[in-house]
Order: C-alpha cells, then structure tokens, then sequence
C-alpha cells in the first residue's frame, strides 16, 4: 500500500483519488498553507498537487503562483511530486518539470490518475 497526499482546492478531486486509488492510503489537505508541514511530517510515497489553487477575490495568475510555490516547497519530499491540473497541458507542463515535478497529469481524463498509479482502466 502507497501512501499519497492530495494537496487541492477542490475536495471532489480528493474524492476521486480515493475512490480511484482504493488499494493505497491517500491522504487529503485543502489549505496551502497547510501543504509543506503535512508534506514534511507524512513519509509520502506520492503527492498530487493542484497547479491552481483558487479562492474568491484571487487572479488566475495568483491562484497559479501558489501552486507553482507549493511545488517548489514539496519537491523533494516524496519520490514522485505530481502537479494536476485541470488547465492545458501545453501551457503547463515544460513549467511544471522545470520547477520540480516529477510528472504532470491533466484532471480532464480521471483514468491517468489510475494510470499513474498501476490500476487497471478501461477504456
């Protein structure tokens, strides 16, 4: 059993990975601020980390530097630190590579997420 951290805004993505990701233990955080220490402290085989993090009030460009801060504050603290997005990969991924993530998955096909992970998907 893998142990994973979600780091999201949105706990319907959380819900996701739990359901998607049955046979691990996936664990969830909703606050940034909250993201680096539950990192740090939870020996994590895996962490997947929304590039957006939203909140009423905050720009897109705004809501984009948190994630991209996250990430620089995690990289490292797991063996692989995946940055999840609902926005377009093109836009998104060289970034997200060079700033430290291991990999890079898009929220739009939820069977990646299996995938990623060794489960069986169908198509």
């Amino acid at each position: 059993m893998r142990k994973i951290l979600v780091a999201d805004d949105e706990d319907i993505h959380y819900n996701h990975a739990r359901i998607l990701l049955k046979d691990d233990e996936v664990i969830y955080v909703g606050d940034p601020d909250k993201v680096e220490e539950a990192a740090r402290e939870g020996n994590f085989d895996a962490i997947l980390l929304d590039l957006y993090w939203q909140e009423e009030g905050r720009s897109l460009d705004d809501a984009r530097a948190i994630g991209y801060s996250l990430l620089e504050k995690v990289r490292g603290l797991a063996p692989r630190v995946i940055l999840w997005t609902s926005a377009p990969r093109h836009r998104n991924e060289e970034r997200a590579l060079e700033t430290g993530a291991t990999e890079f998955l898009s929220k739009d096909d939820i069977r990646d997420l299996a995938r990623t992970f060794d489960y069986p998907v169908s198509d």
